[in-house]
């Protein structure tokens, strides 16, 4: 009976149907695939790395439901009790043949369970062999429900909610900085973690999520007929997110269709060079502590699902699933694939590369240079549009001129918009036509070219201007990313808490000049005991500063008493011992530099906007005589 039931409900149809759409999903993915980039500042930094959950955490034992329960719902599964944690993804599990299976075998069925549920692994192909490696599919598709809550594997910055009309459909990107390397422990990390074709996305671009948090609901949506999950993580070496090894061009070039490119592993290598193995990354460092998982969360309006796996034709003779690959079969060779293309691939990759300053006059027009590129960044100088190419205010009040662009707009690949804003409101505007959707940069009302009123640190960074203590460089920015010297921290600290400068005579450094611009700070820094050399005789001015000493130099600029007893830092990463720990305990009790969780990172280069952020604290917490810095005061 056990046999027969699970031949009934199983069907090599409804299976073949949902990984054909799975093949189609990917290839018009990799035409799109930087096609929807936004571009945003995130309001401030995200908790510190604490774990990891699974993207998915209840998934069908698929080998256990009946043919109309293949087609039904998260929620209604749910009701069923139908659901069961997702499988753990066991690599051997997935390569196993299925002939090698006994049927009726429960830890044989968890397997099938599981070679279902992880329908094409990492790095995987489309043979249907579950073998990782012998493909360039560079992510891990799990199928799942209609409405299957989906959840933030970790604590990080949303950088990019989009729907595509085609390849990855509605999907998110997540930024993970600090996080413990894949390959190392004690190495840090940033990975971008992304999640596709969802129904509904609640997460929102610029918001700080955390581990365990609701951010989307598993859908169909893009180039998909039947609903999964395709989970990728980046690492900073890919030039987008989500990414994509090759195009069509490349296929066909290589005499491949997409699906032949994916099974022959093409650029497997820049495939693995950019990504990384996303469920083994999790089970390695699967949370121990409590998440934000809430326990029953339940999708709206879920009464009319998409489409899902097609309706069963077979007969209790059939056996569901079946893979008839040969277990010798390691990999597939590039001489025994065909070169008839069964599609025909575009011979192109055409995206839009935005090039527009962050700021803007208000009242005052300027112009917006659009860019046909290929993925990889170059210019197309003979691009000529299929159709004409919208544009739409998406935020904000202003006009664009033109609001369609069409081949003679384009010279050598560029065209040019004049956008007139309306109002102080920060203004972002998206390119679309029939396959591509590319978002602008938030454009705002701005202090410099590259810090606008919705910068994080605009706040610090105005006031600071104001005061006289920063100007900014001939072309008008700020760079507020860019690393602080030794000599130029100097000078933002001395500026900013205004202290009367020293004449430089002779500075005792052998690698420093007694005329240049940074002699008087250097001199104003020995005579207060706030900087010292090196043993070799040489100070290093263009070293870069990191956290602790920069605190050091800051706090004892300020002179001020500091408690040289140190106690309970909530730091795993500062031992009390250590030179700056008294530093780091005083700016820490005065709010002066912005922590989260319990890594301070005292070797992290500061960057200019850090620094002001903390020297602007320091004159808030002057003017008022305040305990410590208060946002909400200042």
């Amino acid at each position: 009976m056990f046999r027969k039931k699970q031949k009934h409900h199983v069907s090599p149809l409804a299976w073949l149907g949902a990984f054909i759409s799975l093949l189609i999903s990917i290839f018009l993915v990799e035409i799109n695939a930087t096609n929807f980039q936004a571009s945003i500042v995130p309001t401030t930094t995200a908790p510190a790395f604490d774990g990891l959950v699974t993207p998915v955490q209840k998934s069908p034992d698929w080998m256990s439901l009946s043919n109309t329960e293949w087609k039904m719902t998260y929620s209604q599964l749910n009701q069923r009790g139908k659901l069961i944690p997702l499988p753990k993804y066991n690599p051997s599990h997935l390569k196993m043949s299925t002939d090698s299976l006994t049927w009726g075998n429960p830890s044989d069925d968890a397997i099938r369970n599981e070679k279902i549920t992880f329908s094409v692994p990492y790095m995987g192909n489309y043979l249907l062999d579950g073998k990782e490696y012998a493909g360039s599919h560079l992510a891990v598709d799990i199928k799942i429900p209609y409405g299957t809550p989906i959840y933030a594997i970790g604590n990080g910055i949303v950088i990019k909610t989009s729907e595509q009309l085609y390849g990855f459909g509605k999907h998110i990107v997540i930024k993970h900085k600090n996080f413990p390397s894949y390959n190392s422990p004690s190495q840090k990390a940033t990975y971008f973690s992304s999640y596709s074709h969802l129904s509904d996305i609640v997460a929102h671009e610029g918001a700080i999520v955390k581990k365990g948090e609701l951010i989307g609901y598993s859908g169909s949506t893009g180039t998909s007929t039947t609903p999964h999950i395709h989970f990728q993580i980046d690492n900073t070496s890919a030039p987008w997110h989500p990414f994509w090894p090759f195009t069509s061009k490349e296929a066909t070039n290589a005499g491949l269709t997409f699906t032949q490119a994916v099974n022959a592993g093409l650029n497997q290598d820049i495939a693995i060079r950019d990504t990384i193995n996303p469920l083994l990354y999790i089970q390695k460092y699967a949370s121990n502590t409590q998440s934000t998982l809430p326990t029953n969360p339940q999708k709206p309006e879920e009464t009319t699902p998409e489409p899902t796996v097609p309706t069963s034709t077979t007969t209790d003779t059939e056996e569901p699933f079946t893979v008839n690959t040969p277990e010798s079969e390691t990999q597939p060779a590039h001489t025994n694939i065909s070169t008839n293309l069964e599609e025909t691939p575009t011979t192109g990759f055409v995206t839009f590369k935005i090039d527009t300053k962050s700021t803007f006059e208000e009242n005052k027009d300027f112009t917006v240079k659009i860019e046909a590129v290929t993925r990889t960044g170059d210019l197309i100088t003979d691009y000529v549009p299929s159709s004409p190419i919208k544009i739409e205010l998406i935020r904000g009040k202003a006009t664009i001129n033109p609001t369609r662009l069409s081949r003679s707009n384009f010279k050598n690949g560029v065209a040019t918009l004049k956008i007139s804003p309306k109002s102080a409101s920060p203004i972002k505007f998206r390119i679309h036509t029939d396959n591509v959707i590319k978002e602008s940069p938030i454009i705002a009302k701005g202090l410099f070219l590259d810090v606008s009123e919705v910068h994080p640190h605009f706040k610090a960074i105005s006031f600071l201007k104001n005061e006289g203590v920063i100007q900014g460089y001939p072309d008008g920015s700020f760079k507020p990313k860019n690393d602080v010297s030794r000599v130029e921290v100097m000078k933002f600290i001395l500026e900013g808490i205004g202290t009367k400068l020293k004449t430089a005579q002779s500075l005792p450094f052998k690698d420093t000049e007694d005329k240049a611009w940074y002699s008087d700070y250097l001199q104003t820094g020995i005579d207060l005991g706030i900087i010292a050399g090196y043993p070799d005789g040489t100070f290093k001015p263009a070293n870069t500063v990191n956290k602790a000493e920069f605190l050091k130099m800051l706090v004892s600029a300020m002179d001020t008493d500091i408690d040289p007893k140190i106690g309970n830092l909530p730091f795993k990463d500062i031992d009390k011992d250590s030179w700056y720990a008294k530093y780091i305990q005083f700016a820490y009790k005065k709010n002066l530099i912005d922590t989260n969780g319990n890594m301070f990172n005292p070797q992290e280069e500061m960057t200019r906007e850090d620094v002001a952020e903390a020297i602007y604290r320091v004159q808030i917490l002057k003017q008022t005589g305040a305990a410590m810095f208060n946002s909400n005061a200042a």
